[in-house]
């Protein structure tokens, strides 16, 4: 799918193998409850990105702007993002295997407690202290 200007796009619960999508604009892309294995979406704007609920395998995001990613209850295993902003990115109750969220800017990430199975900076880890001891219960005191 290259070229694809959609304000909405209604996926959820279909399937989607070897697939890729680039210099694409999509508004509020539904894909909840989905299955994704071998996907690439590579320089594109998306607005919204439901994959609540989804199976992501393989999946690479490559010079895409991402307003608002929602992998809530997600089960993602080797998902990349490379030259990828992403402003707003939520992981409640996600299982993550293998997922680099090296490049992103986390500083606007909800669902700490599910990063189980990322990768990240150091300068990530210790911008995400106080969110990581929220998350933890701890108090921390200077």
């Amino acid at each position: 799918m290259q070229g694809a200007n959609a304000p909405v796009l209604h996926a959820a619960r279909t399937t989607w193998r070897d697939v890729r999508i680039s210099d694409s604009r999509l508004g509020a892309v539904e894909m909840s409850d989905a299955d994704l294995t071998s996907v690439l979406v590579s320089e594109s704007k998306l607005s919204f990105v439901n994959l609540r609920g989804s199976r992501l395998r393989d999946v690479r995001f490559d010079r895409c702007v991402i307003d608002e990613l929602d992998l809530g209850g997600a089960d993602a295993e080797r998902v990349a993002f490379t030259e990828t902003t992403v402003r707003s990115l939520r992981l409640d109750r996600s299982t993550l295997r293998d997922v680099d969220l090296r490049v992103l800017d986390l500083s606007n990430v909800s669902g700490v407690e599910a990063m189980r199975g990322t990768v990240i900076t150091f300068g990530q880890a210790a911008d995400l202290t106080s969110a990581f001891a929220r998350a933890l219960g701890i108090t921390v005191i200077d």
